[in-house]
């Protein structure tokens, strides 16, 4: 039954962005037993998503509005395979990112 919760909580880490990335990491770094996966999602959420949500403020206000939608709509459709992947505990890593978040 761990995992499934464990599941559930790296899958949270990216309901809101990168606010639930802050509030899982803080809930898990709080923990007797931390999982090392979910601190891996709510890690991960935190640095794709909060710079996601950062590029996608300054296109909305400097860029041309198709750059903008097209960039939302990318955004948006990553936010939703990321949390696929966390809940069906697949642990989906960017190239670069991945590494570093996951020492």
């Amino acid at each position: 039954m761990k995992d499934d919760k464990d599941n559930i909580r790296s899958a949270i880490s990216y309901v809101l962005g990168a606010f639930t990335g802050v509030i899982i990491l803080l809930i898990e770094k709080k923990k007797d037993d931390p999982h090392p996966i979910v601190i891996f999602h709510a890690l991960q959420s935190i640095v794709v998503l909060g710079t996601a949500s950062i590029i996608a403020t300054i296109l909305n206000v400097l860029a041309p509005s198709i750059i903008a939608d097209a960039f939302n709509t990318v955004s948006l459709a990553l936010w939703a395979f990321l949390i696929y992947q966390a809940a069906n505990r697949k642990n989906f890593k960017f190239p670069l990112i991945g590494k570093m978040l996951s020492r």
